[in-house]
């Protein structure tokens, strides 16, 4: 009996294999050349660290140098840049570029902001992380910029501020050179002059100075205000892991207390009552402005020092040591307009 030709079957198969495997073997010794890619960046100034007015980190909220995509809480950060373009000058005109804080009187001597939810405040204002409360006006002529941790979180810097905190950043030396003049005039003959200037002094010291002063009227008559300050500053590389950044403050502010306007006592159910006085003319000064000077004299010394371990880890030490001298007397309209078109003082 002729047996079946089932035996040329795996012959066959094997043989097509082979046919197959041989282009695939040619392809994988094919190299393909990719055209090279060029990727720049600007470097980082070590003189101005945040650039444009779009922040992306803050040491505010966590206490490290960290994304703002990666915090859990509202921050906002008022730069630099934004502070020339904008000529911003106190906390008042500040917060107004930062969703749920309003400026408040403050008494016409000192700075006073309301944070949604938690009230007015005096008090919950920092400089570079450390308190900084003293009932005055603040200039930012040393100022890089100012970062505003908003909600309870900000009770992680121990003061008890469950509205939030207002951290400015002070302007540090760097080996980028820093050569700006600033001489400004405005409204109520305003004059108002600033300098910042700065280099390395070498590969393991640089130095910065800035220094302002603003001469100005009011609207209101007797009203002005006079400030100047210096702040030199030294940034000191021991080594590559070991930075140290010493600085000293001298600042007086001296101006009239304007307590604004009265109020009108109208009825409980009035929509005047409580309202400011319409005068028509503003310029008047309810009170004595002779006998309402405010003067605040500070002089601080800082200093920081920070040191990179080898597992990644990094310590950073802030002190500072301040003495305030402050004078405030005031002679001012102490009751809402009575009935009778008379006020207290």
């Amino acid at each position: 009996m002729q047996k079946p030709p089932f035996k040329l079957l795996p012959i066959s198969a094997m043989i097509t294999a082979m046919c197959l495997q041989a282009p695939f073997s040619h392809a994988q010794e094919e190299v393909l050349t990719l055209k090279e890619v060029e990727v720049s960046a600007e470097s980082l100034s070590d003189t101005q660290p945040v650039k444009g007015y779009n922040a992306t980190s803050s040491r505010t909220a966590t206490k490290t140098d960290t994304d703002l995509i990666d915090v859990p809480q509202a921050v906002s950060v008022i730069t630099q840049e934004l502070i020339k373009d904008m000529s911003l000058q106190s906390i008042t005109e500040v917060v107004q570029y930062v969703p749920g804080v309003q400026a408040s009187q403050g008494e016409g001597n000192r700075d006073a902001v309301n944070f949604r939810g938690a009230g007015v405040t005096t008090g919950d204002f920092y400089v570079d992380g450390v308190r900084d409360d003293v009932q005055t006006y603040r200039d930012f002529y040393n100022t890089d910029r100012i970062e505003v941790l908003k909600g309870p979180n900000a009770m992680i810097f121990g003061r008890g501020g469950a509205g939030g905190v207002i951290n400015r950043v002070s302007k540090e030396a760097g080996w980028d050179p820093v050569r700006e003049l600033s001489v400004s005039y405005g409204a109520y003959n305003q004059k108002r002059t600033t300098i910042d200037i700065g280099q390395g002094l070498n590969e393991s010291v640089a130095f910065r100075l800035n220094a302002v002063y603003e001469d100005s009227d009011s609207y209101r008559d007797g009203v002005g205000i006079e400030r100047y300050g210096i702040t030199p500053t030294f940034t000191f590389n021991l080594s590559e892991q070991t930075r140290i950044v010493l600085s000293a403050e001298y600042f007086e502010d001296k101006r009239i207390g304007d307590r604004g306007q009265p109020s009108v006592n109208g009825a409980a159910n009035s929509s005047l009552k409580n309202r400011p006085l319409d005068l028509g003319d503003t310029d008047q000064f309810f009170g004595n402005a002779r006998l309402s000077p405010n003067e605040t004299e500070t002089t601080a010394f800082n200093a920081m020092i920070e040191h990179d371990f080898d597992n990644g880890i990094t310590l950073r030490n802030r002190t500072r040591y301040a003495d305030y001298d402050k004078y405030y007397q005031n002679v001012f309209a102490s009751s809402a307009l009575r009935n009778d078109g008379t006020i207290g003082v």
